[in-house]
């Protein structure tokens, strides 16, 4: 009988160092967790930023890209239409209005 206390005590003895363990690596688990996401909502956001400040350079771009950029109504379509063709009708087009065509 005090052989089977003794095994007894060294089984609660071995569960409560188990436990014991057990919480602490959970505790150590859930601050390298917390550490990541802190780490990660950090980046993110970091990101997030970078994404907007690209967003608006490349809005900056084709705005200034649109620049030199003309709009011209009422010339139809036409099927086999090219840049050559479009070039001619629109200087036509501005010695009509006798306006002046840059080159560059």
């Amino acid at each position: 009988m005090a052989e089977l206390a003794a095994v007894m005590k060294k089984l609660e003895e071995v569960q409560a160092t188990v436990i014991q363990s057990k919480e602490e690596l959970m505790n150590e688990i859930m601050t390298k967790v917390t550490d990541l996401e802190t780490k990660m909502a950090a980046k993110v956001g970091e990101l997030s930023d970078e994404c907007e400040e690209l967003r608006r350079r490349l809005d900056e771009m084709e705005q200034y890209s649109r620049k030199k950029n003309v709009i011209v109504c009422g010339i139809g379509d036409k099927k086999e239409e090219t840049e050559e063709s479009l070039v001619e009708e629109m200087i036509k087009i501005a010695e009509k209005l006798q306006v002046n065509l840059d080159e560059t």
